[in-house]
């Protein structure tokens, strides 16, 4: 029996879902109950892509915080769960932890992160590819007129993908939380939200603000009974880069993070002996080692121009030597022939 809410919080396409199952089928209590193989071997509306671990039934769904606080208080479970929080940028990051950090005395939070560009990118071609559906969500459909569903391989979709790539697409950087001192005041005079730490700082003194003078004033309702005493920093944090999921370093962190909160009996065995199968049909691994590949030889190959996600990774990767070539105009083969030659 889970001891403690865990909570992962991930953007679409960082593989969230398997680490659920990770812990579910490791879990003493849950792993009976556990699917023994969750992978997706269709494309499927209901389940998205290959590769998926989407045929477990997630009770409740992969959702951002404020959806999840609605299936909280329609539902109200009495049992500790393992629940998939959405945060797809470093203002609903901020939202969530405070979120989190208020209506959890104890949580434990695994956060899946990108550590780098190619973490990123890798997450979001698995986004693109695997569950389109999260563009619509978020209004990308209808903003750019693009249908993510059946992108077309033109340039007017390459160009969007390229230039809107930080409005279109998640990042998730791991979270440093400090105690250090902010001011709300001074925050509004010079603000730089919604940017990380400083969003997280401006909305926790905000509600520690709120507690702080309603338990002065009122402490018979507003109290560390009535709610959680407000706190700033989470005794269980851990964070995993997308790509510690396809590698056995996984099971290690994942055995550390049990151990150390004490939120459960696991054991992994069974989830490690699978991890392989797992790892199998994660096609879009090979992005990884073709983009190291194009970084040495500026060669173009079949797979690298198989999708347009890829072909405006690929832009994105010149661009920083492109100064004032016209590529919006240009094939993809053209640039890189400029690039070549640089």
């Amino acid at each position: 029996m889970l001891k403690n809410n865990i909570y992962i919080v991930y953007p679409a396409g960082y593989g969230g879902s398997f680490i659920r199952w990770c812990l579910r089928k490791s879990e003493m209590d849950t792993a009976n109950i556990t699917l023994d193989n969750p992978i997706n071997t269709n494309n499927t509306k209901e389940f998205g892509g290959m590769g998926t671990t989407h045929l477990e039934l997630r009770k409740p769904t992969h959702c951002g915080i404020e959806h999840l606080m609605y299936w909280l208080i329609l539902n109200q479970p009495k049992e500790k769960l393992i629940f998939l929080v959405n945060a797809w940028n470093n203002l609903w990051k901020s939202r969530t932890f405070v979120h989190l950090l208020n209506m959890d005395r104890d949580p434990v939070i695994i956060h899946i992160t990108d550590a780098n560009k190619d973490s990123r990118e890798l997450a979001n071609l698995n986004a693109i590819t695997k569950w389109p559906l999260i563009f619509e969500l978020q209004f990308h459909s209808q903003r750019f007129n693009i249908d993510f569903y059946n992108l077309e391989d033109t340039l007017h979709v390459r160009n969007i993908l390229v230039k809107y790539y930080d409005t279109i697409f998640s990042s998730s950087s791991p979270m440093n939380f400090t105690d250090n001192p902010y001011s709300v005041i001074e925050g509004e005079k010079n603000p730089k939200l919604p940017s990380t730490p400083e969003f997280y700082d401006h909305l926790y003194e905000c509600h520690n603000q709120w507690y702080t003078v309603r338990n002065n004033h009122t402490p018979h309702e507003v109290n560390g009974e009535e709610f959680v005493t407000p706190y700033k920093v989470p005794k269980h944090y851990y964070s995993i880069d997308i790509q510690d999921i396809y590698t056995d370093s996984l099971f290690s962190k994942l055995e550390e993070i049990t151990t150390n909160s004490n939120c459960g009996s696991f054991n992994f065995d069974y989830a490690k002996n699978f991890h392989s199968e797992y790892v199998g049909y994660q096609s879009n691994l090979q992005y990884l080692t073709e983009m190291k590949e194009f970084r040495k030889t500026k060669t173009l190959t079949p797979y690298l121009v198989s999708h347009v996600y890829m072909k405006a990774m690929l832009i994105r990767e010149m661009m920083p030597k492109l100064n004032n070539y016209d590529w919006e105009s240009k094939s993809l083969e053209e640039i890189v022939s400029y690039y070549h030659n640089l």
